[in-house]
């Protein structure tokens, strides 16, 4: 199918009417996944996505980061096809993940993924004072979880156990810049973790990667490693 794009301002129809398309499929797959999620009125958290069938389940216990890529899908889908169904799902599954973010210290990186996805896009999606709040205390929570000024210029952990980092940690610390626009010194964290990533090689001259930084327990780094990779030392697939 072949664009047209007409000059000031000109539509490209055969795009928009794609896209809208698309995503009008996407609703009505995500509207049935919800409803068989929810068919028994259940409560708790959602658990992983099963890789095999792209399914979830609810479970008693927090999994961090699948939860937070389906509630951005919720609330996306809410903007687009203004159907309150989608935003009052993203919210049914936000209720008892909230006290997970907020109540204590994260233990991982991937709660990042959902507190931006989930909290984040909810407040800004929404204009809720609540869920602003509840953001910048999660956001706080993941710093006080898993940073360390120590290493190279600072860097964010993976996990509370604070012995290595991902190249890929930048896609769950985006509550940071988006925090950083009330309070600029978010900023700080995110940059000065950006920065010892470059600085300690896990990005190579020629634009090949490592996937992680092992580090002492002094926060030196050890080595570095790729283990989606053909080798230890091949570029990060």
């Amino acid at each position: 199918m072949q664009k047209t794009i007409e000059p000031n301002g000109g539509e490209m129809n055969d795009f928009d009417e794609t896209l809208g398309d698309a995503m009008d499929i996407v609703a009505e797959g995500t509207a049935l996944t919800m409803r068989a999620l929810l068919k028994d009125g259940r409560t708790g958290q959602l658990g992983r996505m099963n890789p095999w069938t792209g399914r979830y389940s609810l479970t008693d216990q927090y999994a961090p980061m699948d939860v937070g890529y389906l509630l951005g899908r919720l609330w996306l889908l809410y903007l687009h096809t203004k159907r309150s169904e989608f935003r009052e799902w993203a919210e049914t599954l936000m209720e008892p993940l909230i006290p997970s973010l907020t109540g204590g210290v994260a233990t991982g990186r991937t709660a990042g993924v959902d507190i931006y996805y989930g909290l984040c896009w909810g407040a800004d999606i929404t204009e809720s004072e609540d869920l602003r709040n509840q953001a910048i205390k999660s956001t706080d929570n993941l710093i006080a979880g898993i940073w360390e000024p120590r290493a190279g210029k600072g860097l964010f952990y993976s996990g509370a156990t604070r012995g290595h980092t991902n190249i890929d940690s930048l896609l769950a610390l985006l509550p940071l810049p988006w925090c950083a626009r009330e309070e600029p010194s978010y900023m700080d964290y995110f940059t000065r973790h950006a920065d010892t990533i470059m600085d300690i090689g896990l990005i190579r001259p020629d634009g090949s990667t490592f996937q992680a930084a092992f580090f002492d327990e002094d926060h030196r780094l050890k080595y570095l490693t790729t283990t989606q990779g053909w080798t230890t030392d091949s570029t990060w697939t």
